[in-house]
């Protein structure tokens, strides 16, 4: 597909993606999400070399990091949360995301990340008068991530 020429239905919708996740074990559909990232920080440090004007990098470390929004139709992050300020342990858990679209010749890629940690805010509770829907963002790091499945090239 990569040496054919470009075609509209080569495109794929984000819609048609599924997420999960799996907290103490237990697996969920995550069907309310609304959109996730995932993206690997590659960090690299600078390498003078005697002899050459340019200076070249190497690749030193990586970190991953997430951003979940969803449709506030669960307590499972705010009971991480309270069972962190409680035991002072904050489980962590995974995520599997697929994209995939049936119309587009790609086919689906799936990526699963291991040791995903919260960082940052979790919505507790909220309320308006204008009766808006409720929606959450969490956002953390994540320590491992495979990919059981990828495009077709």
């Amino acid at each position: 597909m990569l040496n054919d020429k470009m075609r509209q239905e080569y495109v794929a919708s984000q819609k048609q993606a599924t997420c999960f996740g799996t907290i103490d074990g237990n697996r969920y559909s995550l069907f309310f999400a609304r959109n996730f990232e995932g993206k690997a920080n590659i960090t690299t440090k600078e390498v003078p070399m005697l002899g050459r004007v340019m200076n070249g990098r190497k690749a030193t470390g990586a970190t991953g990091k997430f951003k979940l929004t969803i449709y506030r139709l669960t307590d499972k992050f705010s009971e991480m949360v309270l069972s962190y300020l409680e035991t002072g342990i904050l489980p962590d858990f995974e995520l599997q995301v697929t994209e995939e679209d049936r119309s587009a010749p790609s086919g689906r890629s799936t990526k699963i990340y291991s040791g995903c940690m919260i960082d940052g805010d979790v919505l507790l509770s909220v309320f308006n008068d204008a009766g808006d829907f409720i929606e959450q963002t969490i956002e953390g790091y994540y320590f491992e991530v495979k990919m059981p499945e990828k495009y077709k090239d």
